[in-house]
């Protein structure tokens, strides 16, 4: 009985398939006029239908909608490890904190004179910056539940950047 509620789950995920950015569809959910579905965020990006090319109606895909509010939708970065699943409303709330979740080098990103190609996740940047770029960390200590690196860039402006473990 799992493996039946596994496919169907992945059934119910590829109908919410965004069919322009891949990411699943949250309402409100868009129909053209051959009923194809489309999410509200490339509605606004496209003229016509990717799929057949017709326009699109006012009309919301309340049927789907309804399936999309009811549904568990895993972590955008679950092909990183994250496991966790969400209701539609908690979901961008848990991606925006997920330890899972995809960076560019941090002190690329303060300083335009430093050229970083490093790509990671949250928990593999502090390791990052303590073996690439351990000129510029000025502070590593611990609290009480954590413990954390700051780095400090001097120029026009000081930069500080916290990465907890």
């Amino acid at each position: 009985m799992q493996s039946e509620s596994t496919d169907i789950e992945q059934i119910i995920l590829s109908v919410l398939e965004c069919p322009v950015c891949m990411e699943y569809m949250r309402p409100p959910i868009i129909l053209c006029v051959n009923g194809h579905n489309i999410c509200h965020t490339c509605r606004r990006k496209l003229d016509d239908c990717p799929t057949c090319r017709k326009r699109f109606l006012s009309t919301r895909c309340v049927g789907l909608e309804k399936v999309a509010r009811e549904f568990k939708y895993p972590c955008t970065y679950q092909q990183f490890g994250c496991k966790e699943v969400f209701a539609h409303d908690k979901l961008d709330e848990h991606q925006a904190e997920c330890l899972y979740r995809q960076l560019t080098c941090p002190a690329a990103r303060c300083s335009p004179h430093i050229q970083c190609d490093w790509t990671g996740n949250y928990s593999e940047a502090r390791n990052h910056l303590m073996e690439n770029h351990l000129e510029m960390c000025s502070d590593y200590g611990e609290t009480e539940s954590r413990s954390f690196l700051a780095l400090c860039f001097h120029g026009w402006y000081n930069k500080f950047v916290f990465i907890y473990d």
